[in-house]
Order: C-alpha cells, then sequence, then structure tokens
C-alpha cells in the first residue's frame, strides 16, 4: 500500500465558479423607491435654494429698486394636466412658502400610470444655472430653450424660467433634453 495523496481528478472542480454578474442580481429596488427619493431630495434641495436665491438679493428687510420683481398674481398652483402626462393620482401638488418668502410647488406628472417627471415650480427665482446649482446638478448648459444639468443621483433636469418663475422639470424614465425642457415649458405656459 502507498501513502501517497493522489489528486488527478480533483483539477478545478472542487471550486465553485463565481458570475461576475450575480451581484448585480441580488439587490431590486421596487421601482418606485427612485422616483420617492428623487422627490424628497428635491424637496429639501428647494428649500435650501429659496433660501440661497432670497439671500443673494440683499436683505429681505430692505429690497433695493433695481432688484423689485412684479409677482405674478395668485397663489402658485402646478396644472392638472401637462400635455399628455397628469399629476399622480395622490400626488396634488404642495404649495409652500418659506419664512424667505420663496413659494414652492411640486408635483409628479404620469402617464398610462407610470411617473414620468418631476416638477418643481419656485417664486421668486432669477438665475436658472444657480437653481440647478442648488439641487447639485453637474454639467449645467444652456440646450433648446432652458438650462439642463445631472442631478446627483444621475438624472437629467431642466429649467425654464417665466418672469420671476424657475420650472425645474427632473426626469423619471430617460427622456432627452430636448422633451425634459418641453415638459417644463408646458407647466410654465400655464402658471
Amino acid at each position: 500500500m502507498s501513502n501517497h495523496h493522489h489528486d488527478e481528478g480533483m483539477s478545478d472542480a472542487g471550486t465553485v465558479a463565481t458570475s461576475p454578474e450575480a451581484p448585480k442580481e441580488k439587490r431590486k429596488l421596487p421601482t418606485w423607491v427612485p422616483g420617492v427619493a428623487v422627490f424628497l431630495a428635491i424637496l429639501l434641495i428647494a428649500g435650501i435654494a429659496g433660501s440661497f436665491l432670497t439671500r443673494t438679493g440683499g436683505p429681505t428687510e430692505t429690497p433695493t429698486p433695481t432688484t423689485t420683481v412684479v409677482p405674478v398674481e395668485g397663489p402658485l398652483v402646478l396644472p392638472g394636466t401637462v400635455g399628455e402626462y397628469a399629476l399622480k393620482p395622490g400626488g396634488e401638488p404642495e404649495a409652500t412658502a418659506g419664512d424667505d418668502g420663496v413659494e414652492i410647488a411640486n408635483g409628479t406628472y404620469a402617464k398610462g400610470g407610470r411617473d414620468y417627471f418631476i416638477a418643481l415650480v419656485l417664486r421668486p427665482a432669477a438665475n436658472p444655472g444657480e437653481v440647478l446649482r442648488q439641487i447639485n446638478a453637474s454639467g449645467i448648459r444652456e440646450q433648446s430653450g432652458g438650462t439642463c444639468g445631472r442631478t446627483a443621483d444621475d438624472r437629467d433636469a431642466c429649467v425654464v424660467m417665466r418672469a420671476d418663475v424657475a420650472v425645474v422639470a427632473v426626469g423619471l424614465r430617460g427622456q432627452t433634453i430636448e422633451e425634459l425642457v418641453g415638459e417644463a415649458q408646458q407647466v410654465a405656459d400655464t402658471l
């Protein structure tokens, strides 16, 4: 009898191969999670943006005549429909006015039961690029009648201005920049 241990049939058969794609399949988020996360992030950042916009114009107690903006009459209200999109059921816009005087309305627009974009409307606002910077967008550029950038969570966002109102559209379905500008313009046209 021999005391030799012989491994002829054991080359790589004992090892378990792992697919490099296996970790990608482990965690699938529900489809509503990214939309809700973006919506909440925009709400938080909108408050910061409003605070910043009023501070850059000088003290709120003594506005200067050169920065006076004629206010749009009535409350800031998002339309129930924008083109082929409708406010998501149960997602009626909430308008708020902070101590800094910035009025904010937001809502999610859907088509066929699927969320397509988030609309965020700020008044007063003066600079679309600054609005995008306040929501931590990068790659800010003028495009197709609006100002667009990429949010920190890798979504396109575009701003159009109407007088002292900024309308932000954040894409939820991979829309093109041109489509987002169009969606923001449609919202702005109803204000």
